[in-house]
């Protein structure tokens, strides 16, 4: 999976997290077929997050998505989307500063409303040994 950032021209290392929980950084998946979608960054303590933490733990307890977006109401898109919201928050948690800066490398040069860049870190599937980008954000 892809993943888009958009940065405000603020944004350092040091509040990369932060401005993810206030929105001045967003996070967007791009779609096979070319459009995005923004994947919400869930901040501890949250209303959003306590609900995806909970259908982890269903998870966990071997209950299907079907099953927990039943017993919550809510269509099991919903239910799949703050799972997958949680894991990618999670991620990024534990990202150290390196690994941001590397990341927020590519929007150096970008004024604040501009194209977005493609976020990368360790382990990215288009990422190359060479130079730690994608091509698109080289």
């Amino acid at each position: 999976m892809q993943v888009i950032v958009t940065t405000a021209a603020t944004t350092t290392a040091a509040t990369f997290l932060a401005d993810l929980a206030s929105g001045a950084v967003q996070l967007h998946k791009e779609r096979a077929n070319g459009t995005t979608r923004r994947i919400h960054f869930l901040a501890p303590g949250t209303e959003a997050r306590e609900l995806a933490e909970f259908i982890d733990v269903q998870r966990d307890n071997g209950l299907t998505m079907g099953a927990i977006a039943a017993s919550l109401h809510m269509s099991p898109a919903a239910a799949r989307r703050a799972y997958n919201d949680l894991l990618l928050t999670r991620e990024y948690e534990e990202l150290d500063t390196e690994e941001i800066e590397a990341m927020l490398l590519g929007a150096e040069d970008l004024d604040e409303g501009t194209e977005p860049f493609v976020c990368t870190w360790e382990g990215h599937d288009t990422a190359t040994e060479e130079h730690g980008f994608c091509p698109v954000c080289q």
